[in-house]
């Protein structure tokens, strides 16, 4: 295990309060992407979430995804999350307000605030399989049948 250094965890304290870059860079990435016609709110309607680091899991002997492994699951089912700081116990994401329940469900955080990484069935970004009629097709009249139309 490794010594838990309280000189790295001042540091990440003060780095991560001062993490303008990521801050910037997850506004910007909401405000240019793409976003539905029928969407209840705005571009930057955003919701902050945070997850344990996974060095300090680990450290606990408890084993955490890294932020990562969690942004690439959420992407996979369609949310889409930035990184917006960090701090010696924690990560700080971005979401939209309109994937807020949808991300809580695919993240399906512990009792320590781990996320679990659900794994539903398949993604709504999934083609849908196409379901066979079950109407039975219209007699053919005299002539189609004569002529083959």
């Amino acid at each position: 295990m490794m010594d838990n250094n309280p000189f790295d965890d001042a540091y990440n304290d003060i780095a991560g309060t001062f993490d303008l870059l990521d801050k910037l860079e997850s506004y910007l990435h909401f405000a240019f992407m793409p976003q539905s016609k029928k969407a209840k709110f705005g571009r930057l309607n955003l919701v902050n979430m945070k997850m344990p680091r996974a060095v300090k899991m680990q450290e606990q002997g408890i084993n955490a995804p890294n932020f990562e492994d969690t942004q690439k699951h959420l992407k996979r089912f369609g949310v889409d999350a930035k990184c917006s700081g960090f701090d010696s116990q924690y990560m700080y994401f971005q979401v939209r307000k309109s994937q807020e329940t949808w991300a809580l469900r695919l993240l399906d955080f512990d009792a320590n605030g781990v996320p679990q990484l659900w794994q539903p069935a398949s993604s709504w970004k999934d083609p849908k399989p196409k379901v066979q009629s079950t109407k039975s097709e219209k007699p053919k009249g005299f002539l189609e049948q004569l002529f083959g139309l």
